[in-house]
Formats: C-alpha cells, structure tokens, sequence
C-alpha cells in the first residue's frame, strides 16, 4: 500500500495540467492519446516508481527478498512461528519490486 500510494500520488502531481477529454483519473491511462510522445510517458512512470520506493521506505519498510531470512526446512518455527521475537519467521523485508521496461529488444530492470 505505501509503494502505491507514493506511485499514485507522483502520477497525479506530474499529470496536473487540465484536459477536456477525460477526468483525472482517466487521463492517466490515456497518457499517449493527449497528445504526448512515448519518451514522456516513460519519464512519467519512472519518476513514479522511483516516488514509490521512496515512499515505502520512509513508511518503514524495507525491500528485500524474505526467502534469505527464513528457518531452513524441518526447523521447528515452521510448525509453530515464534512472529514477535524470532527475525526468521518474521524477516525485516517485505519483497523487491521492479519495473521492467521493453529496451533495444530486450527488457530493461530497475529494482526498488
């Protein structure tokens, strides 16, 4: 929630300008057909992105794979987790998030 809502609120400052075709919250998906060109767009959703990040790490957060904190298999906080007190049954990270974009035939990555 808190990556969206800095996403969202990014797309919305950058998409200020009134337009007669659509309401706000259309205009966003409609981005191409004002009138713009793709390259607009791009730096639209990118600096988005990056708003996200920084907004789910100021909430606290922290972007990780949690996969590399928890218990091997067979340890007994798999059947029974101790959440409030053990970091491998509840690890510090709560996932990666990345934007991939179509580059040169291939995709291009940007991680959070």
């Amino acid at each position: 929630r808190a990556f969206l809502v800095g996403f969202m609120n990014k797309m919305v400052e950058l998409d200020a300008a009134p337009s007669p075709v659509a309401p706000k919250c259309l205009r966003l998906y409609l981005w191409a057909g004002a009138g713009r060109d793709a390259s607009s767009g791009l730096d639209l959703v990118k600096s988005a992105f990056k708003a996200g990040c920084a907004a789910f790490t100021a909430g606290g957060y922290a972007f990780g794979d949690p996969n590399h904190f928890l218990h091997p298999s067979g340890h007994p906080h798999w059947r029974q987790p101790e959440f409030k007190t053990c970091p491998h049954c509840s690890p510090p990270v709560q996932g990666q998030v990345v934007l991939l974009l179509a580059s040169g035939g291939g995709v291009e990555r940007i991680y959070g």
